[in-house]
């Protein structure tokens, strides 16, 4: 690995761990780009691809619980 990836690893991790781009499919459009100069190595290129999706996932919507009722028998007269 040359110093030139190395820096360029570390700042594009830096960018998309801030959500610098607008979108993953952004982000991952420059890693494409440094992925065909080699300024970044093909484990590099694959970890960032991964943060980026990780970074960019919309978050998980939970249903909100349902109080838990007592368990009361129902008597019928």
């Amino acid at each position: 690995m040359t110093g030139k990836q190395l820096a360029v690893y570390e700042t594009m991790k830096e960018f998309i761990t801030a959500k610098y781009y607008p979108t993953e499919d952004e982000a991952v459009e420059i890693l494409k780009a440094f992925q065909v100069t080699q300024d970044v190595t093909p484990e590099q290129y694959t970890e960032l691809t991964l943060l980026a999706r990780s970074v960019y996932a919309p978050p998980v919507e939970m249903a909100p619980l349902e109080p838990e009722l007592p368990n009361e028998e129902v008597q019928v007269e």
